[in-house]
């Protein structure tokens, strides 16, 4: 079974991930660990290094792998230049901008937990969060790949809430590749699942790979205010949503006063 350690490592100063001077008791957080990123604090995986953190819980709702100081917490997580982060639980991001470099890896791993669970990524935890943004900031020469480990099934995807539509948040992504992202069943399955009838929420999509992933769920009928669908150069294959019941939503959708609607370039296999 896996290694059980101190539980909820929380961050005492902005720092790099692997030095003890950023984390209570001077204790490096790794598995069987959580974290805790409290308000204000950057906290960086540096170039190149690894972590693998959680404590492989048997659903989405336990104790997350990676979590700040709360629903309107402001604790940062960046994964700097080739990094790899291994998440091993869910991550529950706040109201903050988290930035993930070119060349890191992001991968969902449940090979250890039982049942498999698929571990979902909140960006914004608090209804309309002002400052919730995931950015993945991948080059033409150096992708960013968001993957599952072996045995893992599917990520659970990036989701505004575990509940309901109240939330809100923001992803960018450019230059990534993103594979068994976002699961096939379920009210909030899919590989993002966000409500665009809320102000300010954003999905920019730009040279991005999606396969053998889930749904994009939105609301049905129109997009607040400042509202962004932006999809340039995405290519999605191997869906595992049914025809029809993705991005037929998007296109629709009645644009908000000072948003944007933009879909190119972009090909969905099937569809």
């Amino acid at each position: 079974g896996p290694k059980m350690k101190a539980l909820g490592i929380i961050s005492t100063q902005s720092g790099l991930w692997a030095s003890g001077r950023t984390w209570t008791g001077g204790v490096v957080p790794g598995y069987g660990d959580t974290v805790i990123i409290n308000d204000g604090h950057v906290v960086t995986i540096a170039t190149s290094t690894s972590v693998t953190i959680g404590n492989s819980p048997t659903d989405d709702v336990s104790t997350p792998a990676i979590q700040d100081n709360g629903t309107t917490g402001t604790g940062v997580l960046n994964v700097a230049q080739g990094a790899t982060l291994t998440y091993r639980g869910s991550i529950r991001q706040s109201n903050a901008t988290w930035a993930i470099a070119d060349g890191a890896v992001i991968k969902h791993d449940s090979s250890l937990a039982s049942g498999t669970p698929s571990y979902t990524w909140q960006i914004g935890q608090s209804a309309s969060p002002a400052n919730s943004l995931l950015t993945i900031n991948g080059l033409v020469g150096n992708r960013v790949t968001f993957t599952t480990a072996t045995s893992s099934g599917q990520s659970g995807g990036f989701t505004n809430s575990n509940t309901d539509w109240s939330d809100t948040g923001r992803l960018t992504a450019a230059y990534t590749d993103f594979s068994n992202w976002g699961i096939t069943s379920g009210s909030n399955s899919g590989f993002l699942k966000f409500n665009y009838s809320t102000s300010g929420v954003g999905l920019r999509l730009d040279h991005v790979t999606i396969n053998n992933s889930g749904r994009f769920l939105c609301n049905n009928y129109y997009m607040g205010a400042g509202a962004v669908i932006h999809l340039d150069d995405v290519k999605i294959t191997n869906p595992t949503f049914s025809n029809g019941e993705s991005f037929e939503i998007l296109s629709n959708a009645e644009k908000g006063a000072g948003g944007e609607r933009l879909i190119q370039n972009s090909y969905i296999e099937g569809m």
